[in-house]
């Protein structure tokens, strides 16, 4: 018994220390999938070790509608084409905390996925501000019913791109770009949002992952 409550204060302990000051930060990015995931994903990922991507100490956190979650989908298969519009657009957008970040990947790379993890580079002050910053959102978002999301203007995407603003990141690439570069006219969307997020100068190096391989190299 003695055993058993050392343990659950040591792993209470752990938690506590990693949710007050996670080590690294990575942006995870899903590739364009089937269905609603034409236009991919994207979610945080923080971790214990400073250096290396361990999903067993790694927590993940996305912004994401209430209807996509697992345990909802299945409410949508008997609705008709503009029942389900409306379900997108009376959903609650919401920060969904997922303890295990394997499984989570999994589910998009058995989809036929790529999911690429962007490692920030930013100091630990600023990923524990980010950190921060996303606990204070999912703690409102859990209080209040907003449905603020928007597909192209307030999004998975918009989101990460606004806590790294907050934490004093630059990520608006697209200022004095040509009328012609039309990838400033995507680039809301998660499937833009690894090219920015390259080109920003805050991420260090990238870990692709897939069904068939996996791959890590460094950001020039």
């Amino acid at each position: 018994m003695l055993k058993i409550i050392v343990s659950l204060v040591v792993m209470l302990f752990q938690l506590t220390a990693f949710a007050a000051k996670p080590e690294s930060l990575y942006v995870a990015i899903a590739s364009s999938g089937p269905g609603g995931a034409i236009l991919g994903h994207s979610y945080l990922v923080f971790c214990q070790d400073p250096d290396f991507l361990r999903y067993y100490d790694c927590v993940a956190y996305e912004f994401n509608l209430e209807i996509n979650q697992d345990a909802n989908l299945s409410k949508l298969k008997n609705l008709s084409l503009m029942e389900k519009l409306s379900a997108f657009v009376d959903s609650p957008f919401r920060v969904y905390k997922h303890e295990d970040v394997f499984a989570l990947q999994k589910k998009y790379v058995d989809r036929g996925q790529t999911i690429s993890y962007m490692r920030y580079s930013g100091s630990s002050e600023n990923i524990k501000t980010i950190h921060s910053d996303v606990l204070r959102q999912k703690s409102e978002r859990e209080l209040n019913v907003y449905k603020d999301y928007e597909i192209s203007d307030n999004n998975c995407a918009t989101k990460i791109i606004e806590l790294l603003e907050n934490a004093g990141g630059q990520v608006n690439i697209y200022q004095n770009h040509s009328f012609y570069d039309f990838d400033q006219y995507l680039s809301n969307f998660p499937i833009v949002l690894e090219k920015n997020l390259k080109l920003s100068g805050l991420f260090d190096s990238v870990l692709e992952v897939s069904n068939k391989s996996s791959r890590a190299y460094l950001i020039k």
